[in-house]
């Protein structure tokens, strides 16, 4: 993103980078930039040069894409305008992650942040909220209503130390004033949660009602085609290890059996799961 001199953005987009594997594309990055053929030469640049000290992207890319010849690209999937991208990307990312796409996204300077935005993941599916931006309306009313509440037990506690100087009669009178705003503050506290619930509700019919069979069904593919590509990873990587243990011609011979057998059995269970995903 690139601002103007008078704090606005530059225009820009929103983009995936996606990988493809049986013919359908699979996102695993979510970026923003306003020139989308300069940032896939920045990726294919520092992919192509990855090591141990890369990003989690660019070793992803190296180790497995490049290494296995599996094509992948820049894909736009939303604009942004002067607001810049920040909204708009954080929406795309945890609609991905409450989805269950495992993406190879980190934040320089904060080891933790996909951890914790895999907690926030898990929290939305938990409440059944889809929309990142609904959810932090949701957080938003709590911590209001969180404050709400303390302020009301301040209040009341500083009634009742003022009730203690009072006469009898008189904090008697007192004591009903209150009780009637207090009744009157509790309903109006109410009234808010029960319109917050509903609105809730209403919120959670919608989604529903736009979600579609063909939608899950995409959803079941791109996760079971997700698990396939990393039991290949899985399988090479303990090939890989058999291999570096050979330390003579004889034992070379060996490896090559066993990784020859460990490829006929992948492609024997890649076989029943495509053979699965076909009927």
């Amino acid at each position: 993103m690139k601002r103007n001199e008078d704090g606005t953005y530059q225009p820009g987009v929103i983009y995936e980078l996606r990988c493809k594997i049986n013919d359908a594309w699979h996102p695993f990055y979510v970026g923003e930039t306003i020139n989308k053929a300069t940032r896939l030469g920045q990726h294919q640049v520092s992919a192509n040069h990855a090591n141990d000290e890369s990003t989690l992207v660019y070793r992803f890319i190296h180790d497995y894409l490049i290494a296995n010849n599996i094509e992948w690209d820049l894909f736009e999937v939303g604009q942004y305008f002067e607001e810049g991208p920040e909204a708009l990307e954080d929406e795309h990312i945890m609609i991905l992650l409450v989805e269950g796409v495992a993406l190879k996204n980190s934040k320089k300077g904060n080891a933790n942040w996909m951890t914790e935005r895999m907690a926030v993941a898990d929290d939305m599916r938990k409440r059944s909220i889809t929309s990142y931006s609904l959810y932090k309306q949701v957080l938003t009313y709590e911590e209001q209503q969180r404050k709400v509440d303390e302020a009301n037990a301040i209040r009341v506690a500083e009634e009742l130390a003022k009730q203690q100087t009072l006469t009898k009669q008189e904090q008697i009178r007192q004591q009903h004033i209150e009780q009637m705003k207090e009744l009157a503050e509790l309903a109006r506290i109410k009234l808010e949660k029960d319109n917050a619930a509903r609105l809730a509700r209403e919120e959670l019919k919608q989604q529903a009602w736009l979600a579609d069979a063909p939608a899950r069904e995409l959803r079941l593919k791109i996760e079971t085609e997700r698990l396939q590509a990393e039991e290949l990873v899985r399988e090479k990587r303990l090939a890989k290890v058999d291999a570096n243990i050979a330390h003579h011609e004889e034992k070379q011979k060996i490896v090559r059996e066993q990784q020859h057998e460990v490829l006929l059995s992948a492609q024997a269970r890649m076989a029943k799961i495509l053979e699965r995903i076909q009927k």
